[in-house]
């Protein structure tokens, strides 16, 4: 039986997000690497990482591990741009890991998350759908290139710090971060009329 039928008009959005899936890999391979470069030890840089379970949690104690090493460094600035770029990136990649994909003739490419619409234990089931389209996977995979030079940015920096040869990479020059779907917003309700009474007329 054929894979992914609600995916099968919309092939280079497929390919979109499978390349996003298997970028982020490489994104935590990297960033054990910098962790690697902060306690001198690449092998247990990468043991202290990849034992930690789930994607945030990981960050976190990648940030607690080599924030105070950037520090030092006078890169802080620039590992926090890169740490922004990240969690954005994890947020974007367990989104589509764990969806389920829809689509019709009068409705866009959308998924679902039903992991954290089922966590409601009663009542009737409230699917929330969030479309997408070619556009914004294009921006979405802009941005973890984006998040990538960042990584690439700091390793070469840790690497001639320590002698060894490393290219001259340039600083990521600032993109807008995309939206993570096209769902609406719900509109802010107006704020309330001003009910203070005015007070007595000052006699001149």
């Amino acid at each position: 039986m054929q894979l992914l039928l609600a995916l099968d008009e919309f092939r280079e959005e497929q390919s979109i997000v499978g390349q996003l899936l298997m970028a982020y890999g490489e994104f935590e391979f990297n960033i054990a690497k910098l962790i690697a470069h902060a306690i001198g030890n690449e092998d247990n840089g990468a043991r202290i990482f990849f034992r930690i379970h789930g994607e945030g949690p990981r960050l976190d104690v990648a940030d607690a591990i080599v924030r105070p090493f950037f520090e030092r460094m006078n890169l802080v600035g620039q590992w926090t741009n890169a740490f922004g770029a990240l969690r954005y990136c994890k947020d974007v990649r367990n989104q589509y890991a764990h969806c389920q994909w829809y689509s019709d003739e009068s409705t866009p490419l959308t998924f679902a998350n039903l992991e954290r619409d089922a966590a409601a234990p009663e009542g009737i089931l409230n699917v929330q759908l969030y479309p997408v389209d070619l556009d914004l996977l294009q921006k979405q995979r802009e941005y973890f290139e984006y998040a990538n030079d960042w990584l690439h940015f700091l390793d070469c920096r840790c690497r001639k710090a320590m002698g060894q040869e490393a290219p001259d990479a340039p600083v990521p020059k600032s993109i807008p971060q995309p939206p993570k779907h096209n769902r609406p917003k719900k509109p802010q309700p107006p704020p309330e009329a001003c009910t203070t009474p005015k007070g007595e007329p000052v006699e001149s």
